[in-house]
């Protein structure tokens, strides 16, 4: 361009520094969730929640959510559950004893098993096992004939993650960078879909990807 402001041809412009035809932009800055480690079941008994942070990051620095998709967020809570509260009264029928005649009258008592401690795979159930006599608690039963508290149970199949095929690659020019997506399912073996919930998200397969263009 001459100091007509009119096009002319690059040759007479030879002495002139050539300015960059090209230039690096981002349309809008892409973060990555960073994720603290699931805390604590709330209870101790029951359902509960377990929680941990999920925040957004770019640049190593926190950033507002707007900075990451939104739709990749990876769950904050988790349920949990430690099986059912067990209580004395519900636990326990004792034998009434009608004859003082009796000798070692220190015996095991064991209340009714729990429900399993998981919705789906292999858990455990719990119940109440206690040293009694006819007064009442004991400490003068045999340790080595004290029936198990503890017992693994099966609740049936647990849901998965099924990842569909991953989208084309949003990149258009040769050698350029791009994003491609996918939809990821909470799903049972039979392929009924459920919520995300019901799923373990840290088990969650990536639904977007860098990619470039061939």
């Amino acid at each position: 361009m001459d100091y007509r402001r009119q096009l002319v041809e690059e040759s007479h412009c030879g002495h002139l520094e050539m300015p960059p035809r090209e230039e690096r932009c981002m349309r809008k800055p892409c973060g990555d969730w960073r994720l603290g480690d699931w805390g604590d079941c709330t209870v101790t008994c029951g359902e509960g929640l377990q929680i941990r942070y999920v925040e957004c990051t770019f640049g190593q620095q926190r950033q507002d959510e707007s900075f990451c998709d939104i739709r990749s967020k990876p769950e904050t809570e988790l349920r949990c559950n430690r099986g059912t509260c067990l209580t004395p009264e519900d636990d326990f029928k004792i034998a009434v004893i009608t004859s003082n005649s009796v000798t070692e009258t220190s015996h095991w008592r064991v209340g009714g098993w729990s429900s399993c401690s998981s919705t789906c795979g292999t858990g455990w159930e719990r119940r109440r096992v206690v040293c009694r006599d006819e007064k009442g608690d004991s400490k003068a039963c045999d340790l080595k004939l004290k029936p198990d508290e503890f017992r693994s149970c099966k609740s049936g199949p647990c849901p998965s993650w099924t990842a569909e095929n991953w989208a084309n690659c949003s990149a258009t020019a040769c050698g350029k960078s791009g994003l491609q997506t996918r939809r990821v399912l909470c799903s049972m073996p039979t392929g009924q879909a459920l919520a995300a919930s019901n799923c373990d998200a840290r088990a969650k397969p990536q639904e977007v990807q860098v990619c470039s263009a061939p």
